[in-house]
């Protein structure tokens, strides 16, 4: 009895979870949510550089400016 409860298992796969067909969509959904976390993370670090390229040109400008 234990063998046909494994090999029920290896046909439904590890992935399904408890409800059955549920998972795929959770996988989707997490892959979503990783990915606007990164594209989140990337906005943040270009706007992080575009700041310090204002301030640093800022700075020399103004250094420029003054004998």
């Amino acid at each position: 009895m234990a063998g046909a409860q494994l090999d029920a298992g290896r046909r439904t796969g590890w992935w399904q979870g408890a409800r059955s067909g549920s998972a795929p969509q959770d996988v989707v959904l997490a892959a979503v949510v990783i990915l606007l976390v990164a594209v989140a993370v990337a906005v943040a670090v270009a706007v992080a550089v575009a700041v310090a390229v204002a301030v640093a040109v800022a700075v020399a400008v103004d250094g420029v400016a003054r004998p």
